[in-house]
């Protein structure tokens, strides 16, 4: 059961005038936490129009405001790649007690994942000096529940946009960046009954025995998966596959191990594209694999 504040004027990214954007928190039993969720327009956003498209953007608690700002630019007149229309609900954290890196294992992790064992040492080097925040990392990354994350959406907060701003369920997107992008995948590996297009930047698969792996198999050889129209949309940046750091060289392993299983074993109906950055890494490439994500699933008609 979730409980929704009363949407104001204003998001992530604050008092911006060219930018039209609504603001609630909401909380929820399904998956434990709180939320701050702003939603953002397209221009020409028409309330009493046609129906447009929505995209759930997650990590809004570090990126949000910035995805506003892509999100009107990139469905502007001035877009040099024009993207049609679509409504954005940007989800991030707030009030959790403990940062953000740590509370999203919660929701984002799919449950049984393995924690890679450079884990500790490469959190604990990075964030060491937050007092609890490592412990609390590991706490709820020893037992996720993106499960619980994800009937969230589709059942809880879905049904709250529907009822208040015109979008419909058609060509509904899911963009998320490492385990973001990890919890995108698993929403595609899930059948999820919202989601036609699935954005996973740079996606947190860590260990080579994954459970997206065996969810993927899964997925593939259930006959009910075929035949709905579905779009993957993958991105890397080349300082992740061959950078200095080889937490982040054994993420872009795993990652095209990942799609070498996917060319290998197709679900018909489901479009896979991808996409490696020039010059970016796991922390510069979040807005390149969202611009990606927009122009490549919802292109202008």
């Amino acid at each position: 059961m979730a409980t929704f504040t009363e949407p104001v004027q204003g998001g992530w990214s604050g008092r911006i005038a060219q930018l039209k954007t609504e603001y609630f928190e909401v909380a929820s039993d399904t998956f434990g936490g709180k939320l701050g969720v702003s939603v953002s327009f397209p221009n020409g956003y028409d309330p009493d129009g046609p129906a447009i498209p929505v995209v759930y953007a997650l990590d809004s608690q570090w990126h949000g405001g910035i995805y506003e700002k892509m999100h009107l630019g990139l469905t502007g007149p001035e877009g040099t790649r024009a993207v049609q229309g679509f409504v954005q609900v940007n989800i991030g954290y707030i009030d959790e007690g403990v940062d953000a890196l740590a509370v999203r294992n919660r929701d984002l992790v799919p449950p049984g994942e393995p924690v890679p064992p450079a884990m500790r040492d490469f959190i604990t080097e990075m964030f060491g000096s937050q007092e609890g925040l490592v412990e609390q990392f590991f706490e709820w990354l020893d037992n996720p529940h993106a499960d619980h994350f994800l009937a969230f959406l589709e059942d809880e907060l879905h049904p709250f946009i529907m009822g208040r701003y015109n979008v419909t369920d058609e060509n509904a997107g899911l963009f998320g960046f490492s385990y973001g992008g990890l919890f995108a995948i698993y929403a595609l590996a899930q059948k999820s009954k919202l989601f036609v297009n699935f954005g996973a930047g740079s996606p947190g698969i860590l260990v080579p025995n994954s459970t997206i792996f065996d969810l993927y198999r899964a997925f593939q050889a259930d006959p009910a998966s075929a035949g709905r129209s579905r779009h993957l949309h993958v991105t890397l940046g080349d300082g992740e596959i061959s950078g200095p750091h080889a937490f982040y060289r054994q993420l872009a392993i795993e990652v095209l191990r990942f799609l070498d299983l996917v060319a290998g074993d197709p679900v018909p109906g489901v479009t896979v594209t991808t996409k490696i950055f020039e010059i970016e890494d796991h922390e510069t490439g979040t807005i390149d694999a969202y611009r990606s994500f927009a122009r490549t699933c919802y292109p202008a008609r």
